[in-house]
């Protein structure tokens, strides 16, 4: 039993020697290795190789940074183009690193949108700025402006993400552009001559008189070779007590027939209106003119100019909302000036 254990203790001893050695040896070989070879990882970008790198951490951490926040200002989002993969390996120890310019080829293959504010003005845009409170600023500063306005331009912010794009160097300058064509074009719907109707009224024996007149009336239509834009009855936005004539801004609007004006000035969502009482209690309504040419009171022929085409009040285009009233019930003005 004792040489048993004697001859296992010497097989132990000599195995502990042989592990010992091989050890020994592997440690020698990889010294040997590791003073003339390093381990870096290959970097294939697109499946073309793209050179070496250390850190396969570091370099993901790089490009997953750059691809969350992007660099410089106003970034919105990264969209990456890039497959990037990683394989380890051994190389001689004078092989140069590439961490920068692979992440450069890899932010190369990105697509980088910018976030930027468009300034809209009546739906078309005016600009670009790069923060909400300088379009803001732009928008405010225009309202104030034109407050004093009976027609006001609409101003709206869209956030745009855009890869290219020019900013407004100036936005006080961006202001005064945006708000000079608005004063250019209120000033041109100013009125030449128009009394309100509450300063001067047609009296009660002249009306009374043209309603009691049983003269026949032959209506004419009060703009020459119109285009019918919109006909009077149902429509998607409400019923339309009246036929919509369109032609050019400034073309003008002729009396379709003999009467005297009853009122001449600005009249809500018909904008600057004109209304001409005839004989036999019948009415016309010439609305979104850009000028009025009479004013209350005034007795008018057929034919006689009253006022020019416009786009002021509710309208999408120039163009005269024609209405023909009998005892104040709105009728249809085909049936009056086409049949």
């Amino acid at each position: 039993m004792l040489r048993k254990s004697r001859n296992v203790k010497l097989i132990t001893s000599v195995f502990s020697k042989l592990i010992f050695s091989m050890l020994f040896a592997a440690a020698i070989i990889v010294s040997l290795v590791f003073a003339k070879y390093k381990l870096v990882y290959g970097v294939e970008v697109n499946g073309e190789d793209s050179g070496y790198v250390a850190s396969k951490i570091a370099l993901e951490k790089k490009i997953d940074n750059y691809i969350l926040n992007g660099e410089g200002e106003n970034v919105g989002y990264v969209l990456s183009n890039s497959t990037v993969d990683y394989e380890l390996m051994l190389v001689s120890k004078d092989t140069g690193t590439s961490d920068d310019e692979i992440y450069a080829k890899v932010k190369d293959n990105c697509d980088v949108y910018y976030k930027v504010y468009a300034v809209m003005v009546s739906g078309d845009e005016k600009g670009l700025v790069s923060s909400l409170e300088d379009a803001q600023k732009i928008v405010d500063s225009v309202n104030e402006k034109q407050k004093e306005y009976k027609e006001k331009t609409t101003l709206e912010i869209e956030e745009r993400y855009l890869q290219e794009y020019e900013l407004i160097e100036d936005v006080e300058v961006a202001i005064n552009d945006i708000y000079e064509p608005i004063k250019k074009a209120n000033e041109a719907i100013k009125v030449v001559k128009s009394t309100p109707a509450g300063v001067k009224t047609v009296s009660d024996d002249v009306l009374l008189a043209l309603k009691e007149n049983l003269t026949e009336l032959n209506f004419n239509v009060p703009v020459e070779n119109p285009v019918i834009t919109s006909r009077f009855g149902w429509r998607s936005s409400g019923y339309h007590y009246g036929i919509d004539l369109a032609k050019p801004n400034g073309s003008p609007i002729y009396a379709a027939e003999a009467g005297v004006v009853t009122f001449a000035d600005w009249y809500g969502g018909y904008g600057y209106l004109i209304k001409i009482q005839h004989a036999g209690s019948y009415e016309t309504y010439y609305g979104h003119c850009s000028k009025i040419l009479v004013s209350v009171g005034d007795e008018v022929a057929q034919g006689d100019l009253i006022g020019n085409v416009g786009s002021t009040g509710r309208s999408t285009g120039p163009h005269v909302h024609m209405e023909i009233r009998y005892e104040g019930t709105p009728l249809n003005p085909e049936v009056f000036l086409y049949e």
